[in-house]
């Protein structure tokens, strides 16, 4: 019984102190331009060195407003969105993923 109760205690221990993922990460960024129809802007992730087809371009939402200029460049902290985050896009253009900035800062 005892060497349960510690086994209990110690993955406790782990648990509490493991960083949790959904509270994203920083990145280097660039605001690229507003979406019509969207209400959010395209910022591209500057850290991205895969090739994949979107570029490292997604859309935002909570970026501040004082940060919403096209060419600027930004340390961003950004996670997935959930599922009640995310926004009724009627642009017709590519379908960019929608990531949630928790905070912003001037490079």
């Amino acid at each position: 019984m005892k060497n349960i109760l510690l086994v209990f205690l110690f993955l406790c221990l782990v648990s509490c102190t493991k960083e949790d993922a959904s509270e994203g990460f920083w990145i280097n960024a660039k605001v690229l331009e507003m979406r019509s129809g969207c209400n959010s802007w395209k910022i591209q992730d500057l850290d991205r060195t895969d090739t994949s087809n979107d570029f490292g371009i997604f859309s935002e939402y909570n970026l501040p407003e004082q940060y919403k200029i096209e060419g600027l460049e930004l340390r961003l902290k950004i996670r997935q969105a959930h599922q009640d985050e995310y926004i009724i896009c009627t642009a017709i253009d590519i379908n960019y993923p929608l990531r949630v900035i928790t905070e912003a800062r001037e490079k």
